[in-house]
């Protein structure tokens, strides 16, 4: 949590550190940016933030967090006008003329629409997102500034109602720390990631730091006597090395708490050695080995194979004999240092310069492709920020085409649908069944980094399932299938699914009515966004006729048995069959309760035996409709004397009566008794009990009780 300047000591204190650092990081331009810094004061004046503090204050911390990372002037002095526009009566020409385009381009990729009016706030924001995004993929250094301001929200998101701080932190969850990995920035995405967990759970956060702060910091001094050591074995053989250590942030050990237990957590404490040259990072690694014993498993060469963000380093956990602790070792030159702390712009030579990155450097990051490849053309921003959220997973996976041709992934276990139209739309357009490892797969099936995959296509198949965009994972897929829809979107589609649909009705003696009737159902399960979508999906084939009468036919299987079972199902979901249970065989004014199996439900008493071991997910709550007409089987057991005419005699006595018996069972009990298991039909309780009221009344009937199987 930033300190809350709100005294005008702090504040002067405050803004003289924040001078020197400008003069001191960009000597060149530093009048321009206290220019910039003077002119967003004025226009900030007399505004404060929630906190209570002058507003000024956020603009200067935007820019302070930007200088920390390396950033050029002209960003600096974006981060300080960033809200200008927004909150104030400056206008984008104003910036242009005063500090150049340059930075007004990159003040207007950050400013939310305020001249937009959306009666959804949500929508709002959504929108701004995703002009961030498209800006942030024509010109990076954006998204610096954006990851800037969101950090020093989230220092300060305590000042904010709750609801607010929840939605901002899942916000900045799903889309900043995502962005701050693919780009390398270490130091922002570890604290947002703090941050973000001590907003959403904060008494899991207060637990962990506390078990932590017990278990790690007590060892402080054994790992001050390693980093001695470290330095002392590569001196030794002449490796000039810069070793520091810090313990893991508590959002990781959160993480692997969660899977491992914090007993069995390793490597808490990281070592980070900075060598001269790459040939050293193995070198050193090497005679640190011999000192200390590495895990099985626990080393990881990134430096061979580096990481999607350009991440390069030697990694290994060891455990110091003497002190009987574990660490990390990270082993990297000085410009691998730079690159894994402040990412892409640990490249910019020059910070005195506001010369965009080479395209090369734009690749470094992947980012440009992400943003500006399909997805700027989804036309729903629901849509768009839905894609990039999926992109932005820091997990790639790598597989192979038949002849060896790497295809990298952006995604943890995509499926064959993703590689194939990563491979073209065509491709996966036409794809029927796969290959993976030269055995038959489903496309639906996941993949694994290394597999070699093989789509099978089909000559005459044209159309992609709908069925798919709840399979694939990548948004390049989505994106190609959705457009196959869109681009076959037509009204000739729109009569001829017209037509298929009609003929198939008339065959299931169904109507029209009846399929909008489910259509809700229909548009849930194939993402339609209309009915003349689904016509037009059944006219070029991404669905069969089949699957859309189908919804039809189980609505209405639904609604009779709603209407014509005895009971109510009190759960949203409705069932095409409701059935009673023989175990013990419910009767009106019973408590029941329903199983659910498949699209039925079994009514079961609430006491019955066999449903205690059913999982809770399984049952539903259910009554009794009131005012019923119809009978019930129940299970009675009567106890009689065992004498010559007592079967007789009884049943002919419940015949008597008008009973109705669906099972008969006689059994000799003992000696001088026999029992008869019956099931009989009755109208519910007060009709049950005058039953067995009145077959206790028979000479010969010593018990009569109702029983449960």
């Amino acid at each position: 949590m930033s300190k809350n300047l709100k005294s005008e000591k702090e504040f002067k204190e405050f803004e003289k550190e924040f001078l020197e650092l400008i003069t001191k990081n960009y000597p060149k331009t530093s009048n321009k940016i206290i220019e910039a810094y003077q002119f967003a004061s004025k226009a900030h004046k007399n505004i404060k933030r929630e906190s209570g503090e002058p507003y000024i204050i956020h603009p200067m911390s935007v820019a302070k967090i930007l200088m920390e990372n390396n950033m050029d002037y002209a960003t600096i002095i974006a981060g300080i006008l960033h809200d200008l526009v927004e909150d104030t009566e400056i206008t984008l020409d104003d910036i242009t003329k005063l500090f150049g385009e340059t930075v007004a381009n990159l003040v207007d990729g950050v400013t939310k629409i305020s001249a937009v009016s959306f009666k959804d706030k949500k929508l709002t924001e959504q929108e701004s997102m995703k002009r961030l995004l498209i800006a942030m993929g024509n010109d990076i250094r954006v998204i610096f500034i954006k990851l800037a301001d969101r950090l020093h929200n989230m220092r300060t998101i305590g000042f904010i109602g709750r609801e607010r701080q929840i939605r901002k932190a899942k916000e900045t969850k799903e889309i900043f720390i995502p962005i701050a990995e693919r780009i390398g920035i270490r130091k922002i995405r570890s604290e947002l990631q703090n941050l973000v967990f001590k907003c959403l759970s904060p008494d899991d956060y207060e637990n962990l730091k506390k078990q932590y702060e017990k278990k790690f910091l007590s060892k402080q001094e054994d790992y001050d006597k390693i980093k001695n050591q470290i330095e002392e074995i590569l001196n030794s053989v002449e490796i000039k090395a810069d070793v520091t250590g810090w313990p893991e942030h508590i959002y990781s050990i959160f993480k692997k708490n969660n899977s491992q237990g914090i007993a069995k957590i390793r490597g808490i404490y990281f070592f980070k050695v900075i060598v001269p040259t790459e040939m050293d990072c193995y070198l050193a690694m090497g005679y640190l080995h011999k000192h200390f014993s590495p895990l099985p498993g626990q080393i990881k060469d990134y430096i061979a194979v580096p990481k999607a963000n350009g991440y390069k380093s030697i990694h290994s956990i060891m455990v110091a004999p003497n002190e009987n602790v574990n660490f990390q070792v990270m082993i990297r030159t000085k410009e691998m240092d730079e690159i894994c702390e402040y990412g892409i712009s640990s490249l910019w030579s020059d910070k005195d310069s506001d010369v965009m990155f080479s395209e090369s450097i734009e690749k470094f990051n992947n980012l440009k492709d992400i943003i500006l490849n399909d997805n700027s053309n989804l036309s729903g921003t629901k849509e768009f920020i839905d894609a990039i959220k999926t992109d932005l997973d820091a997990s790639t996976t790598w597989v192979f085409t038949p002849k060896f041709k790497p295809i990298c992934l952006n995604v943890n276990k995509p499926t064959v649908i993703d590689f194939a139209y990563a491979v073209s739309s065509k491709i996966g357009n036409n794809a029927v069944s796969s290959l993976v490892n030269g055995r038959r797969a489903s496309l639906g099936t996941e993949l694994s980094a290394g597999d070699v995959v093989e789509v099978l296509v089909s000559e005459t198949k044209k159309a992609p399932s709908r069925n798919w965009l709840s399979v694939v994972k990548t948004s390049n897929a989505r994106n190609n299938i959705l457009a196959y829809f869109k681009n076959h979107h037509t009204q000739k589609n729109i009569e001829l699914g017209r037509e298929i649909l009609t003929s198939e009705l008339v065959k299931q003696n169904l109507t029209y009515e009846d399929i909008l009737n489910s259509y809700d159902d229909i548009k849930q399960e194939f993402n339609f966004s209309s009915q003349e979508e689904m016509l037009s999906s059944i006219g070029y084939g991404s669905v069969t006729v089949a699957q859309i009468v189908k919804f039809a036919s189980i609505k209405l299987e639904q609604e009779k048995c709603e209407k014509t079972a005895p009971v109510i199902i009190d759960d949203p979901i409705k069932f095409s069959s409701i059935s009673f249970a023989k175990c013990c065989s419910a009767i009106p004014y019973d408590k029941i309760v329903g199983v659910v199996y498949k699209n039925g439900v079994a009514i079961h008493t609430e006491s019955c035996k066999n449903i205690k071991n059913v999982p809770s997910s399984q049952i539903v709550k259910a009554h009794f409709k009131p005012k019923l007409s119809q009978k019930f089987s129940v299970n009675v057991k009567i106890v009689a004397d065992d004498e010559v005419g007592i079967a007789a005699k009884l049943l002919g006595q419940i015949s008597k009566l008008k009973y109705n018996l669906t099972k008969t069972i006689v059994r000799k009990a003992n000696e001088k008794e026999c029992e008869f298991d019956i099931s009989v039909e009755v109208s519910g309780e007060n009709e049950l009990n005058g039953f067995i009221k009145k077959i206790k009344s028979i000479k010969g009937v010593n018990d009569v009780v109702r029983v449960y199987e």
